[in-house]
């Protein structure tokens, strides 16, 4: 018997009368009559496209292939059911699947399927084995595959149906036909439509409580699960669902709506809703062809029962709301990687947000996953694999599997694999898997991406250049040379889209996985000159930004007045405090930048930034941070070959190790600092040097020197006109009198750095002022007014943000108090010193910890 015979005659669907699809061979469509050929090579192609996805949309464009179908189709079932219908951007084939001879396992034929183009030959051959295995033929469907790539020997194995085979070489029962979802009950249709809960499932209490309190009849019957690809959405929905199913008596409804699905396009409403209906009991036939009518009808059947809906994995909004069934009585669940505020605004739905598992739960996740306590086993690399991927529960299920498949392997050798971030992304792929993108982090985060609209898609490129870690809309307008507005527009949208984060208004963070995601993708599609023009304008808007800060703090000690090259705003800056609160929210970006841009060409960048920042540093003092900086700018300047870069630089070396009382090292720097600005004539810088080469000298006990050098110092000052800056020098030699008895001399010098500081509004200075006027006072006997230079000089350096300035002040107070004989008052004051200065980590704890023990030692 010929094949064409063997179809005809055998299938049931020819034989019960109607038409009959054949694709394994030449495709062919076959009515009671026989075989009608296909004739056309678009026609078989639309053909087999359809077919292979019934009932479904095909994207293609419009053809007139389309009209050659449609006449066999009513030559082989004259008034029949099956239709072709046109689709706005396609066409959906109307049958019913049995008469699609790819379900029909007889109808192989190994020669036929050879010749077939790749992509068919893999859907067609995968689902003729699936057929085959489901029907107990398990040796039958191993060998369609084996004869396949039999012919097939100069080319590589196809890796889909490579993984198909294995899993039907192991029994895979996820591979058997689903048990019914639907049992009628007394004429009643009771859905029981809800996939099983994924292993492995842990913690997430909180959003479990929140999706319980929908429960109450008091509440929305529609809940919004949303978070970023791999957190873990469908788990916690489906698992919940599952824990509660007996709270929906008349039965539950599934649909997974393919939002983000890398293969398929996005569901439609009107074809879920069909699926909807007849699971409800609805007959194939009655169901209505308007979309309106089929939700009129879907809504009918619902009201009043106790159901539960799960719409997963929405695009958005349009395509969730025809499918919501309205009225008390039914509750619906919606995962979605976007947040839908539609469905918030218009339906009241209530949030359910998912972010990444606490620290203990993805510990907890990997030791489910992987079946091995690693917890236990080694605690120290399994918390370390945890922070590695972020906590992201799709990245620990991926690494577990890998732990699972290797269970002799180490923990400590996957985390160093993860550690490298070039690598870190390939490492959480699972290799030989198939298509689907749950097994892969980078698609999952590639899927989100490339649903973006192309304004939003370039911003999350760019993202993929800056080092930082969290950014605003100024930035970013920087970094794409458009407008704040734009760039607020497009944050907001990758916000919505859970691909970054917006943790304060106007403020975004994105998680590290996602951030290496973007480079990648940055990387791959921006070339090497955009790469470079992008890390341009981040440094110039950091600097132009920061030098408008630094003028808000006081008067810049030197004639840096970088611009942007285009005109793009920046944040409205307006006093001193605006300025420290955005050098310390930007702080952590400001050094990410630096040894971003070390690295590469911006020599002159690194060292400028590096300054511009100097008052900031000296106020708050994060003494890394001012270190690294100003290394990484001495190198850069050195690099550069720019002598005023590195006179700036050894200056604010030197500022650093003063307050860390290395008061040699701080010699050092000004000296060399001064020797540079001396060679190049630089009056202002030699002064500079000068000026703090002179406190440093005083703090070693090396006065007459100090003296010259303050002298000669305060002389440049007045030379150049820089009336701010000679108070620095006046303050030192206050200091030298001091030390000498002289101590009308010494009030007299600090008065007039004190009126200087005052004149600028520098709280700050003022209150370095006052303590070396308590000092004076203090040592003069004069103790009521010691003790009123110390409390201004507290309230100085809380009006300013200053703890260092404070710790000096408040333990100057102790000292006028243990003069007196207070030593309670002693006590307490030295205690809040001592935790003051443990706050910024500085030095003197030392020196207030023994006045402490000497006081009750």
């Amino acid at each position: 018997m010929g094949r064409e015979q063997l179809v005809t005659s055998a299938h049931p669907a020819v034989r019960r009368g109607g038409v009959l699809i054949r694709l394994l061979g030449r495709p062919e469509i076959l009515g009671v009559d026989g075989p009608l050929p296909v004739d056309s090579a678009e026609a078989c192609t639309l053909l087999t496209r359809i077919a292979l996805h019934p009932n479904e949309i095909v994207l293609t464009e419009h053809t007139e292939a389309a009209d050659e179908l449609r006449v066999l189709l009513d030559k082989a079932d004259p008034g029949g059911d099956t239709e072709l219908i046109t689709e706005r951007f396609g066409y959906r084939l109307r049958i019913d699947p049995e008469r699609i001879d790819v379900h029909d396992p007889t109808a192989i034929s190994a020669a036929d399927l050879v010749l077939l183009p790749d992509a068919l030959r893999r859907d067609l051959v995968g689902r003729q084995m699936t057929e085959l295995h489901r029907q107990g033929r398990r040796a039958e469907a191993l060998a369609v595959y084996e004869r396949i790539q039999a012919g097939r020997r100069d080319q590589p194995l196809d890796p889909v149906l490579r993984a198909l085979y294995d899993r039907i070489l192991y029994d895979d029962p996820s591979l058997l036909p689903p048990e019914p979802s639907s049992v009628e009950i007394a004429g009643v249709v009771v859905p029981a439509q809800l996939p099983p809960a994924p292993t492995g499932f842990t913690g997430r209490h909180e959003e479990l409580s929140s999706l319980d309190r929908l429960l109450q009849e008091d509440t929305s019957t529609l809940g919004v699960v949303v978070g970023a690809a791999g957190t873990g959405k469908t788990a916690l929905a489906v698992t919940w669902a599952g824990q509660v199913a007996r709270e929906f008596p008349d039965g539950q409804l599934f649909v997974c709506l393919r939002g983000y699905d890398q293969n398929r396009p996005p569901a439609e409403p009107a074809d879920v809703l069909r699926r909807f209906l007849i699971a409800l009991g609805v007959a194939p036939q009655a169901v209505p062809v308007d979309l309106a009518e089929r939700a009129a009808l879907y809504r009918s059947l619902l009201t009043g029962r106790r159901m539960l809906v799960m719409l997963d994995d929405a695009r958005d909004s349009e395509q969730v709301r025809p499918l919501l069934p309205g009225g008390r009585g039914p509750l619906t669940i919606v995962t979605s990687r976007r947040r839908l505020d539609g469905l918030v605004a218009r339906d009241g739905a209530a949030y359910v947000p998912v972010g990444t598992l606490p620290g203990p739960q993805a510990v907890r996740l990997l030791d489910e996953v992987s079946d091995i306590a690693w917890s236990q086993r080694d605690p120290v690399n399994a918390s370390r694999i945890a922070n590695l991927c972020g906590h992201l529960p799709l990245a620990l299920r991926i690494v577990g599997a890998r732990l699972a498949m290797a269970p002799n392997g180490t923990l400590a050798r996957l985390a160093d694999e993860l550690a490298d971030e070039r690598h870190r992304l390939q490492v959480l792929d699972i290799e030989d898997a198939d298509d689907d993108m749950q097994v892969s982090v980078r698609r999952a985060f590639d899927v989100s991406y490339r649903t973006l609209p192309p304004e939003f898609a370039s911003v999350f490129r760019l993202l993929g250049f800056f080092p930082g870690a969290n950014f605003g809309p100024h930035l970013v307008a920087a970094m794409g040379n458009g407008s704040v507005g734009s760039a607020r527009t497009a944050l907001r949208a990758l916000s919505a889209a859970h691909l970054i984060t917006e943790t304060s208004q106007d403020w975004f963070t994105m998680h590290d996985l996602v951030r290496l995601h973007a480079r990648e993708v940055a990387s791959a599609e921006l070339t090497q000159a955009e790469a470079f023009a992008v890390g341009a304008r981040v440094l110039e808007y950091y600097c132009v930004v920061s030098d408008r800060a630094r003028r808000l703090i006081r008067p810049p000690a030197d004639s840096l007045a970088p611009s942007l090259c285009s005109l793009v705003a920046t944040p409205r800056l307006e006093n001193r405090a605006h300025a420290l609160t955005w050098f310390e929210r930007e702080r952590s970006n400001l050094l990410s930048v630096l040894r971003n841009a070390h690295q590469g060409a911006f020599s002159t960048h690194v060292w400028q930034l590096a300054r511009l920042q100097l008052d900031f540093l000296a106020t708050h003092c994060p003494w890394e941070d001012w270190r690294t900086s100003h290394e990484l700018g001495l190198a850069a300047a050195k690099a550069a070959g720019d002598r005023n870069g590195e006179a700036l630089m050894h200056h604010g070396l030197g500022l650093l190790y003063g307050r860390l009382g290395e008061h040699e090292r701080a010699l050092a720097e000004h000296e060399a600092c001064r020797r540079l600005a001396e060679g190049d004539g630089d009056l202002p810088v030699v002064a500079l040097g000068s000026a703090h080469a002179a406190s440093a000298l005083f703090h070693l006990s090396r006065h007459d020197e100090a003296m010259a050098l303050s002298r000669q110092s305060l002389a440049l000052y007045r030379l150049l006109g820089d009336r701010y800056r000679q108070a620095q020098p006046l303050s030192t030699l206050g200091e030298l009198a001091r030390l000498s008895g002289d101590y009308e001399g010494s009030l007299a010098y600090n008065q007039q750095a004190l009126h200087i500081y005052q004149q600028y509004d520098d709280s700050e200075r003022q209150a370095w002022v006052r303590v070396h006027l308590g000092e004076t006072n203090r040592a003069a006997g004069w103790l009521d007014h010691a003790e009123a230079s110390f409390n201004e000089a507290v309230r100085l350096s809380r009006v300013s943000g200053t703890a260092l300035r404070e710790g000096y002040a408040v333990r100057g107070l102790g000292d006028v108090y243990l003069d007196r004989g207070d030593k309670l008052a002693a006590r307490q004051v030295w205690e809040e010193a001592l935790r003051t200065f443990g706050h910024i980590g500085a030095p003197w704890v030392a020196s207030v910890r023994a006045r402490l023990a000497k006081l009750f030692g």
